[in-house]
């Protein structure tokens, strides 16, 4: 079964994937519903980095969660050219967060930036700011979240 908790729209996202104790931290500049579909093949990235962590959880019938977080707000403040780059930079700035977050030892991150992280941003100060207001928003999401489904 899959939950999904977002709206349908085609502006950039960051989301989050979840299957058991696996996380996938994906952006998108469309709608993320279309993109979590890509996923969830066989040949999509969440689908083969969750295989390559661990087949068992792969295989295993559980639900799959997922959490998007329009990025609108950038939109005011970022020329189009660059908003794929900022998207991108933002992702990465949640990726690095993660990984310094407590959170990080109750799952395992299957979802990297090494190829796409521009490592600079537009505009540094608002894409950190908006990374974390994000990042804290779904640690929260995630703590009620799970304590509904316990």
């Amino acid at each position: 079964m899959i939950k999904q908790y977002c709206t349908l729209d085609y502006e950039p996202h960051v989301y989050f994937i979840i299957k058991e104790n696996c996380i996938y931290i994906g952006e998108t500049q469309r709608s993320a519903v279309r993109r979590w579909g890509s996923h969830l093949y066989e040949r999509g990235s969440f689908s083969k980095n969750l295989y390559k962590k661990s087949p068992y959880i792969y295989f295993l019938d559980k639900e799959i969660y997922f959490f998007s977080y329009n990025l609108s707000k950038i939109k005011t403040y970022i020329d189009k050219a660059y908003l794929k780059r900022e998207t991108q930079y933002i992702e990465a700035t949640i990726h690095r967060l993660f990984l310094k977050s407590i959170i990080n030892t109750k799952y395992h991150l299957i979802s990297n930036v090494i190829r796409t992280d521009p490592r600079s941003s537009y505009n540094k100060h608002l894409s950190d700011q908006v990374a974390e207001e994000i990042f804290i928003e779904f640690l929260n999401e995630e703590k009620d979240f799970k304590s509904l489904v316990a």
